[in-house]
């Protein structure tokens, strides 16, 4: 799948006054429940060739809506609130007539515990049957999301008779072969006889404004309606850092990311070698700045006391003022994480948390007074650290797929289920707030702190993410890490940035013509 790219809201039109049912109490699911469903003449009606209509979102708060069948789908399938968007039945070739319904409900809400809430609406919307008579050629009849890929029904009603009737895409947004494929592959040979449906799952080309449309055809001929794919920007790729190292340190201090140490390249092939980063800078993220300060005196763990940085390293503890590191203290032990709270300073090894008293000596200089040690009882693979934008230290450990919270000298764990037991492929992308985002199985989770229950969301596709993270006015910033070529690990130098507020799920419609 292609990276996310822009998508531009989109102009409401008007508003069709509906009638608005109350639902039962939500079930938790993403689909709607078998709830009972209203009367039909209390329905919206869409011709049965086809059809939208303009709708006012009954919810006026951020909000997601679900469908209860796949020829049933909105323009936007979240929102704000308040928005007009179009409501889209596909054509029915069923041969009866048919209702479905589009359930609203509130974002902010995670829908894991949507039990707790009910309180979403829902428009039902009914579609009469089509003439037994027509002739409708290539029709796609039906369309859905489903575990970060797109699915699109497709009916076969040509006038040839012919065996041989191959499947092709018309358009570039939704081709058969991998577009990212670094060796390129024969598209797969598809036949669909006449009176048959066949589900295709082609790769989907978001354009500029994130947005992919087009038709499919069958032996030449093309559909007689469109599908379109429209999702949210929610991750960009940024310009270049100038950073030497990997960024194993890396803190925050308001809009400003600070970050450093790590390793400039390690070699694998044969002997392993290594070189060492000392080098420190930040990057203002509000203005896109950087600023290079004085080498850090050895590689640890990063952290802010009273507008200034400190380095926690395996031998000392260290403040940056007048552009030199002055040494506060001295001590043992690899640090895994720092967390300055007030005048205290927290750090993370692998056994204990050690707790530092910081203030001024007579001459200005930092010190850091060691207060006592605790065992925190927590077992890591490999941890990385991260904040939240809210003051917190965050440890994520993949491999038991764990985020501990340093907070007030203890560690607080969220265990974050993965979807499929059986998969290995889970990372976590970064804390924003209370939210703890995953990746899993190539689709992006979250889950609140303290709650363990996924809440997978609907987006297609994967982005790249390695390296450091940082949260910064609830964006979180990925940069530092390593790129492998033959053997030789380097340095990255990509700034990657990922909004989950600027999250809506992926909207898939067929468009009538």
């Amino acid at each position: 799948m292609k990276k996310f790219r822009s998508l531009f809201p989109m102009t409401a039109v008007g508003a069709l006054a509906v009638m608005m049912f109350a639902s039962c109490a939500d079930d938790g699911d993403a689909v709607p429940g078998p709830d009972p469903v209203p009367p039909v003449e209390d329905a919206v009606e869409l011709a049965a060739v086809g059809a939208q209509q303009t709708i006012a979102i009954p919810v006026d708060e951020p909000w997601e809506a679900t469908s209860s069948a796949d020829w049933l789908q909105l323009s936007q399938m979240g929102g704000k609130g308040g928005e007009s968007v179009q409501i889209v039945a596909a054509r029915n070739l069923t041969g009866v007539a048919r209702t479905g319904y589009i359930r609203f409900g509130s974002a902010m809400r995670s829908r894991a515990h949507a039990r707790a809430a009910a309180d979403s609406s829902q428009i039902v919307v009914h579609q009469p049957a089509g003439e037994a008579d027509e002739a409708p050629g290539v029709v796609l009849t039906a369309a859905r999301y489903e575990n970060g890929g797109i699915y699109v029904d497709i009916y076969n009603g040509r006038e040839s008779t012919s065996t041989m009737q191959q499947l092709a895409s018309e358009s570039a947004a939704f081709p058969f072969t991998d577009p990212n494929a670094s060796t390129p592959s024969k598209e797969p040979i598809i036949y669909i006889k006449k009176g048959q449906t066949y589900t295709a799952n082609p790769y989907v080309v978001l354009n500029a404004d994130g947005v992919a449309e087009g038709k499919f055809s069958i032996a030449g001929e093309a559909s007689v309606n469109t599908l379109r794919v429209k999702q949210n920007i929610v991750f960009h790729d940024l310009d270049d850092l100038a950073n030497e190292g990997s960024a194993n340190i890396h803190f925050t201090d308001g809009s400003t990311i600070y970050y450093g140490g790590g390793i400039i390249e390690r070699t694998t092939l044969g002997n392993v070698s290594t070189t060492p980063c000392y080098e420190f800078r930040s990057y203002n993220t509000a203005t896109g700045e950087e600023k290079t300060y004085a080498d850090i005196p050895e590689d640890g763990a990063g952290a802010m006391w009273d507008g200034m940085p400190l380095i926690v390293g395996p031998s000392g503890i260290y403040s940056l003022s007048g552009g030199k590191w002055h040494t506060a203290a001295l001590r043992s032990a690899t640090p895994l994480a720092a967390s300055v709270e007030g005048n205290s300073l927290y750090v993370v090894t692998a056994d204990n948390i050690e707790t530092y008293a910081l203030a001024y000596d007579g001459n200005g200089n930092m010190t850091a007074t060691a207060e006592g040690t605790t065992v925190h009882g927590q077992y890591f693979a490999e941890p990385t650290v991260t904040s939240d934008g809210n003051g917190t230290t965050w440890l994520l450990d993949d491999l038991f797929h764990r985020a501990h919270a340093l907070s007030g000298g203890t560690l607080r764990t969220t265990d974050c289920t993965p979807t499929d037991s059986l998969s290995n492929e889970f990372s976590f992308i970064g804390v924003v707030g209370n939210q703890i985002y995953a990746m899993d199985g190539g689709a992006v989770t979250r889950y609140a702190a303290g709650i363990g229950s996924p809440e997978p969301l609907r987006m297609l596709g994967a982005f790249e993410w390695y390296g450091a993270v940082e949260c910064v006015d609830g964006r979180l910033y990925n940069f530092g890490g390593l790129t492998q070529y033959r053997g030789t690990y380097t340095a990255s130098q990509a700034l990657r940035r990922f909004s989950p507020a600027d999250y809506v799920p992926v909207s898939v419609v067929i468009l009538p013509d």
